[in-house]
């Protein structure tokens, strides 16, 4: 376990470096949250100069809030988590439900709520038209990773590998393969699959390992 977590330490300091993290008060996003956020469960993502968040203080239902601390508004009474925000619309999962968990989407504003999948999630990636995840249930629980359109249609499975953590930075899925202990980079259509490290990566090497120089 040790070692996975450290593996999701050097996937997310990775995409960071990958990403950058500059807001602006008008900017829109593309990308519907940040890999750091993202690692932690997503309860946070920042367009503009809106913030939407998982507010702990009543039941982690969907909150938002300007960056100066006005405008506060409750937006669902869902327990929202992987909050991702592109354009108008706000992309969460709702973990409580029966069942498999349920990705949603609703409109910034609190309106026009969507139902789009039932199915296990994690490390959920919203990114212009496409959502990508895998479908474990924690970051020590494998999956597979899929992607579907943000309207909850064409579902697709990526590769046949199982992974634990994964992270999307522009045209490409880092993520590492559950199996061989490597991290794996793969095109977000499935295609070019890489290998990133090529050998077991052992806990004193994950210490100082960097996947960027």
């Amino acid at each position: 376990m040790k070692n996975v977590i450290r593996m999701l330490a050097v996937l997310t300091v990775f995409a960071i470096v990958m990403t950058g993290c500059g807001k602006n008060a008008t900017s829109v996003n593309t990308v519907g949250n940040t890999p750091g956020n993202i690692t932690n469960g997503g309860l946070i993502a920042q367009q503009g100069d809106r913030l939407y968040y998982s507010n702990a203080s009543d039941g982690y239902k969907l909150y938002t809030v300007k960056t100066d601390g006005s405008g506060k508004q409750k937006l669902s009474d869902d327990l929202a988590e992987f909050i991702n925000v592109v354009g108008d619309r706000i992309y969460y999962y709702n973990k409580i439900e029966s069942g498999y968990p349920t990705l949603y989407s609703i409109k910034t504003d609190g309106r026009d709520k969507r139902k789009l999948i039932n199915d296990r999630m994690f490390d959920i990636y919203v990114v212009g038209d496409w959502i990508y995840y895998y479908d474990g249930i924690d970051s020590v629980s494998p999956g597979k990773i899929y992607r579907i359109k943000t309207d909850g249609s064409g579902k697709q499975k990526i590769c046949d590998d199982l992974t634990c953590a994964m992270t999307v930075v522009n045209d490409l899925i880092y993520y590492i393969d559950f199996q061989n202990r490597i991290i794996c980079s793969i095109k977000t259509d499935g295609s070019d699959k890489q290998k990133i490290t090529d050998y077991n990566l052992g806990t004193s090497t994950l210490l100082h390992y960097k996947l960027y120089k």
